[in-house]
């Protein structure tokens, strides 16, 4: 048989199918090494892989036109191409540990970009609740300016501190934690009276002007009104006006409350009239209602009826101030509330070694049956202020404390907790507002912040619940 040469060997059909076999393969191979390149350009280079697809997107159009247009050139680099696919068959095994490369960044830049927006939503956390911070602080400069004198805007300082009450009261969470007071501000000395569908509570002056009033539909949120005291007695010297109490006696509200006389410098009561709870109130009295001079001085009243409907006032002698022990009063009112009838009756004095000589804030209820007296005890500006009781024979005493007088002290966030007040909510529950500091912030210039509670008798004892 004669041998066919190398020539006509190589333009047999079955050698053309391998030619052109390793002819595609190689092609692919090719094309398979332009996109991996570009594929890790795109994956170094994050920032710009939006201009660089689009580069890679036209070059690849670019170089299919040119190896199409060259298709028919092909022919004659068989051989070598030949050579080449050996070579690359090779270096698969590189580009297999390339792939892992890039597979492994992109797992390292996903992380990354997770990162990052965690951190930025971080970055906003912080922000907003800076912006909390320093929306409180202008609330509170601006009554600040409306109190000093400043620009008068036509709500007045009371109406600055309702309107950032709700911004404070979070700027307060955010700083002291869960503490459980509801009002922002310092609101000391607190009593509470409802009136039709709606709460009223007072307080010691403080942000809110000459005794502080609140409102409140559900004892949770409060608006801050109009100052209640519209003027001071003639009798009284400038300054701090102290723990009021309010009740409606005679067809008209009453506040009582404690400020320091001319003559001797001591703390007297003293009452004002309104035909509104929220005041304002005015006192025209020309002689203190009660100033017990030689006792140191008199303060925190309050105001209850007996089961007879007759209404007496309790409060404290301020004993303690010339050396003694203070101690806790009761005497009947006349009618219209402004003048006392009788002769005052102990109730009760400072005995048990974690009153430190000292109570006050003086609260009588008939609660579930029984006559309790409320009282605070111990130094107002440390942790160790605390509220007790003593259980009572009848309306005006005697009273004796149980085996453990001492009932609500620093709980959680809230610190000193004091002058209680109980009465009895539209759903017919005895309710309690007392002050108490906020966790790490006892004593001046801090405030005490106004909370909310219940309480109960049975079992021979109070029980007392926080809301």
């Amino acid at each position: 048989m004669k041998r066919r040469n190398r020539t006509d060997r190589d333009r047999s059909p079955a050698r053309r199918g391998r030619i052109w076999r390793r002819v595609i393969l190689g092609v692919v191979l090719v094309a398979s090494l332009v996109t991996v390149a570009v594929s890790v350009r795109q994956l170094l280079d994050l920032e710009e892989r939006k201009e660089v697809a689009d580069a890679a997107t036209v070059t690849a159009g670019r170089e299919e036109a040119e190896l199409t247009a060259e298709a028919a050139d092909l022919e004659a680099l068989i051989v070598q191409l030949d050579d080449a696919t050996t070579q690359l068959l090779a270096t698969a095994d590189g580009i297999d540990t390339a792939v892992a490369d890039v597979v492994h960044l992109r797992a390292k830049v996903t992380t990354l970009t997770a990162e990052v927006k965690a951190a930025r939503i971080d970055r906003d956390a912080r922000q907003q609740k800076i912006n909390v911070l320093l929306a409180c602080r202008r609330t509170l400069d601006a009554a600040i300016d409306q109190l000093s004198g400043g620009h008068q805007a036509a709500m007045g300082a009371s109406g600055v501190l309702d309107e950032g009450r709700a911004t404070c009261q979070a700027a307060m969470e955010q700083v002291q934690g869960g503490t459980g007071a509801v009002h922002p501000y310092d609101f000391a000395d607190p009593t509470a009276l409802l009136v039709g569908d709606t709460y009223y509570a007072y307080a010691t002056q403080g942000p809110g002007g000459a005794i502080q009033v609140l409102s409140s539909k559900d004892l949770r949120t409060w608006s801050v009104r109009t100052r209640a005291l519209a003027n001071r007695p003639a009798w009284a010297r400038p300054g701090p006006i102290w723990a009021p109490s309010v009740h409606h006696i005679g067809g008209r509200y009453v506040l009582y409350y404690a400020t320091r006389s001319n003559v001797s410098g001591q703390q007297c009561l003293s009452t004002a009239v309104s035909g509104n709870p929220s005041g304002p109130f005015f006192d025209d009295t020309t002689v203190p209602l009660i100033c017990q001079d030689d006792l140191g001085g008199s303060i925190d009243p309050d105001i209850y009826l007996d089961e007879f409907g007759f209404a007496h006032i309790t409060w404290k002698s301020e004993d303690e101030t010339v050396g003694r022990t203070s101690r806790l009063w009761t005497q009947a009112l006349t009618a219209d509330g402004r003048a006392v009838n009788g002769l005052p009756r102990e109730l009760l004095s400072a005995e048990d070694g974690w009153e430190q000589k000292t109570i006050e804030n003086p609260a009588m209820v008939h609660l579930d049956g029984q006559w309790v007296l409320f009282y605070s005890g111990g130094k107002w500006n440390t942790d160790g202020y605390a509220v007790g009781y003593a259980l009572c024979d009848g309306a005006v005493g005697p009273c004796h404390r149980t085996a453990d007088a001492r009932l609500h002290g620093s709980s959680g966030g809230a610190v000193g907790p004091g002058g209680a007040d109980v009465f009895r909510t539209r759903g017919g529950r005895m309710a309690v507002v007392y002050a108490a500091w906020d966790r790490g912030k006892v004593g001046n210039p801090n405030g005490r912040r106004l909370h909310v509670g219940t309480v109960s008798f049975h079992d021979g004892a109070v029980h007392w619940r926080d809301l």
